[in-house]
């Protein structure tokens, strides 16, 4: 998926780059997990992301080792990223001992951005469009 940052930054979540919207700044390359990170931030963005679910949909779903320091780690590197960009507002906000909050304006380009209910009621109606033609 493409994302939009407060008008200001193109995340490209399939292959993990960072650019900015005035092309002033080179774009930065993140590491896969970080590219899952910052995905997963901007799907719950202004919710509030445990470290521990952080911790599972970035690393362990994907079999990998995690720990708590990757995910600090991690964290900063995408904050190093956002201000190589020229985005100087502090958008991963840190909830002490409970987690991380993304809190950035979001927008989707390039594909149609559909709830993810949307594709279960399409497959529901012609499921039941093909039941009663039988």
């Amino acid at each position: 998926m493409n994302y939009i940052i407060n008008k200001k930054i193109y995340f490209n979540s399939l292959k993990g780059l960072l650019n900015s919207m005035n092309n002033s700044v080179p774009m930065v390359q993140l590491s896969k997990p970080g590219a899952r990170l910052l995905a997963e931030l901007i799907i719950h963005s202004g919710e509030i992301m445990t470290r521990e679910d952080l911790i599972k949909k970035v690393w362990e779903d994907h079999n990998l080792t995690p720990s708590g320091s990757n995910l600090s780690n991690h964290i900063s590197l995408l904050r190093k990223a956002f201000l190589q960009l020229d985005m100087t507002e502090r958008i991963i906000i840190t909830v002490p001992k409970v987690g991380f909050r993304l809190e950035a304006e979001i927008d989707t380009y390039g594909m149609p951005h559909r709830p993810s209910g949307f594709f279960i009621s399409k497959v529901k109606d012609l499921l039941w469009q093909w039941k009663t033609k039988s």
